[in-house]
């Protein structure tokens, strides 16, 4: 069923196949913010960016109140050597749960607490492509992620 005035080249709700059909190029991109600033908010309207966490002297990232379906990715783009970078969630609710993986030791974790409010990816121990990725069901906040290093990468409860 085909919307009432669609046109060519543009986007319409409703696509009708029928038969076969062959899409030559489908491509889609995510899109990239590089993080330079000491502290950056990020905005529930930036769900499904890569950030790449571009500052060595350290960022503090701020995550949005969770809502449902929200889902970020941080990247260390350039590693932070004079300070840390964490991530960390409004009004310190302690609402982060997961785990971080790495390949450096045979248990292949970085030690997670539960409901933590605070992701650090460690000074001079987090490197270039170390990664975490958070998604959110509406009340809490799922991390998983791998860093190279078990000590690159922490979560932390500041609050109780």
């Amino acid at each position: 069923m085909s919307e009432s005035g669609c046109q060519r080249d543009v986007a319409c709700q409703n696509l009708e196949v029928s038969g076969r059909t062959q899409l030559d190029t489908v491509s889609s991109k995510v899109p990239v913010v590089s993080i330079t600033t000491a502290t950056y908010p990020v905005s529930a309207g930036q769900t499904g960016t890569l950030f790449a966490l571009n500052k060595a002297d350290g960022i503090t990232v701020t995550l949005p109140a969770p809502a449902a379906g929200l889902n970020f990715d941080f990247v260390v783009a350039t590693a932070p050597t004079s300070n840390t970078t964490t991530i960390v969630t409004t009004s310190s609710a302690n609402i982060i749960h997961g785990q971080i993986t790495t390949s450096e030791d045979a248990g292949g974790s970085v030690a997670c607490v539960a409901e933590a409010d605070t992701i650090t990816l460690v000074a001079n121990t987090a490197i270039v492509g170390d990664r975490v990725q958070v998604v959110s069901d509406g009340t809490r906040y799922f991390v998983s992620g791998c860093v190279k290093l078990a000590t690159a990468a922490t979560t932390t409860q500041a609050s109780w």
